[in-house]
């Protein structure tokens, strides 16, 4: 490799940097060309910082190119677009504005602190109030855990877009938390045909988390694909259609779902799908294979601090609206199906990956057994059965993983960003499904004096077959509500003349959103990565697997000889 006669019409270069060289040490450095278009011929200029012949430090050899009329075109369309982006994040400013002050007026009029916290009553209910903080509160903080870091690291997998995905996530997080406490006391009070006033405890919290968890399942699905503006009216539309879907199976059914199987992971996860589905139809063509869209060892070591925070916080997010000895069973059944779920994984990703691990299913399959128990984590009564069903649901995540995603990538360009349909959809139809089952083959036999605390309809005179209906009318309730929700706001979000979709060359990219990128917007730091050879002009290759790959050294002292004898290295 030679920085001297270069020929210009090879095409334009940009910038590859190798720092921190040090000919002394023996140090090696290995240099990547990325981006690379074979139809324009673009290459990247290569630079060797603070090297001089004297000292063994050369200085910075940059070749410089002019750049040709379809790359003056390409960088005044972006240029365009960087425009019109601006004034649509204006745009959404005064929306986010005055959609809070509407939150605020509505909050002002319809809202109330129960006796617990209201400040009027303070004296009267002070043991209660610190019975109930006690309590509850710890459970609280755990969920809130999960959803602020537990899914907040996990989607910080991809190595382009992680700010913008923990951002989002964060975002998503605060403004579902303030609309779900009045969508979904409204939609209760309407089916209970009972008006008042909404009244806020920690409780009420818990809820709102139970809604924030149901929208950022969602936002795996079209992860790295929709800006701030999408997201927010995604999260709004999808919490409207949350609230009266929860009301239906809570009120009306009266179904079991402790740990939200149903009502949060399988809604969650469909509403997501069918959301991405018609993006994914709209869109010229598929972003599965966008060279952002990638993970890297470091954004995988973060995503599992994510994991390993759900893992954790699993119980008490099932656990937290129970009570006595249904809440200690609820923990104790969690902890077993997550194990259940976790083994499977480690005992079927080798067979799949030629006797190796596979990162992507140890992050995400094996969570699957804390979504499989969450209909009937107060139910089940053994532990056995308990770890039978974790380990049923890795089986199915890891099976979803490997093999329907990628068909229903190619069959139906449905492209699932996180695998959310393997975690959480199809696993919490399964855990739906075991519900239904538990409750049609229940007896007062076996659970005795609890049997009312676990299934409150029975005491009213509901026969246990009714129960099962009741849940299997549930489920079928919860898919369509997420279905025709998504369907509703894929469309809305395609809008041309109100939603400014990021071009594909944005997405997956922290670039557009954040201001301390933009002095590197389109450079890459290298960092000792492998030298990828730009392909030939008009032909494209097909890369083997790192493993396979050459590996090129560049010795910084033969490259300077190099340049003084005129020799190509």
């Amino acid at each position: 490799m030679s920085t001297e006669n270069h020929s210009p019409e090879s095409g334009n270069q940009k910038e590859a940097v190798i720092p921190n060289h040090s000919p002394e040490s023996g140090n090696q450095k290995e240099a990547v060309f990325p981006n690379h278009s074979p139809e324009s011929g673009n290459q990247k200029e290569a630079v060797f910082p603070n090297h001089s012949p004297e000292s063994g430090n050369q200085k910075e050899a940059v070749i410089p190119i002019e750049a040709t009329h379809a790359e003056q075109d390409t960088k005044h369309d972006k240029s365009n677009h960087r425009e019109k982006s601006e004034w649509h994040m204006r745009g959404w400013i005064i929306v986010f504005v005055c959609l809070e002050a509407v939150v605020i007026i509505f909050y002002g009029f319809f809202v109330e602190p129960s006796k617990q916290v209201d400040v009027l009553t303070a004296d009267k209910n002070n043991l209660l109030s610190q019975d109930l903080t006690k309590q509850i509160y710890p459970i609280y903080q755990d969920i809130h855990v999960m959803m602020l870091i537990g899914f907040g690291f996990l989607y910080t997998y991809q190595y382009r877009s992680a700010w913008a995905n923990m951002s989002f996530n964060f975002f998503l997080l605060i403004w579902v938390i303030q609309i779900s406490i009045l969508l979904v006391g409204f939609f209760k009070m309407m089916v209970e045909n009972h008006w008042g006033k909404i009244y806020i405890d920690i409780r009420t919290m818990i809820q709102a988390d139970f809604a924030a968890a149901a929208v950022l399942i969602s936002l795996g699905g079209v992860l790295g694909r929709f800006n701030i503006g999408q997201l927010l009216v995604m999260a709004t539309i999808e919490t409207w259609f949350y609230a009266p879907n929860l009301a239906v199976g809570e009120v009306s059914y009266v179904a079991i779902d402790m740990g939200g199987s149903m009502f949060i992971h399988t809604f969650g996860a469909y509403f997501g799908l069918a959301c991405s589905l018609v993006y994914s139809w709209m869109e010229e063509e598929t972003v599965k294979d966008h060279e952002h869209n990638k993970a890297s060892y470091t954004t995988n070591l973060f995503a599992y601090i994510g994991t390993a925070f759900l893992w954790l916080f699993w119980p008490s997010f099932n656990g937290a609206v129970a009570t006595g000895n249904a809440q200690h069973r609820v923990i104790v059944n969690t902890v077993f199906a997550l194990t259940g779920s976790a083994l499977a994984v480690f005992f079927l990703a080798p067979l799949k990956s030629h006797g190796k691990f596979k990162m992507e299913l140890l992050l995400n399959a094996t969570l699957a057994g804390g979504v499989a128990i969450g209909g009937t984590c107060d139910v089940l009564a053994k532990p056995w059965s308990a770890i039978l069903v974790g380990f049923v649901s890795g089986i199915l995540s890891f099976i979803g993983f490997e093999f329907i995603s990628p068909c229903l990538q190619k069959r139906m360009r449905l492209y699932d960003t996180a695998g959310i349909n393997n975690l959480h959809g199809m696993i919490g139809i399964y855990g739906a499904i075991v519900g239904i089952i538990v409750s049609a083959a229940a007896t007062n036999t076996e659970y005795g004096p609890s049997l009312s605390i676990i299934f409150p309809a029975i005491k009213d005179g509901r026969t246990f077959s009714l129960q099962a209906q009741m849940q299997l009318a549930a489920l079928g309730t919860t898919i369509c509500f997420a279905v025709v929700g998504g369907l509703v706001t894929g469309f809305i979000l395609r809008i041309k003349c109100c939603f400014d979709g990021a071009p594909k060359e944005e997405m997956f990219s922290d670039l557009p959103f954040f201001e301390e990128l933009e002095e590197v917007n389109g450079k890459i730091e290298v960092e000792g990565i492998l030298v990828k050879l730009p392909p030939p002009n008009n032909q494209i290759i097909e890369h083997p697997p790192l493993e396979e790959r050459p590996i090129i050294h560049i010795e910084l002292q033969e490259m300077n000889d190099a340049q003084h004898n005129g020799v190509n290295k």
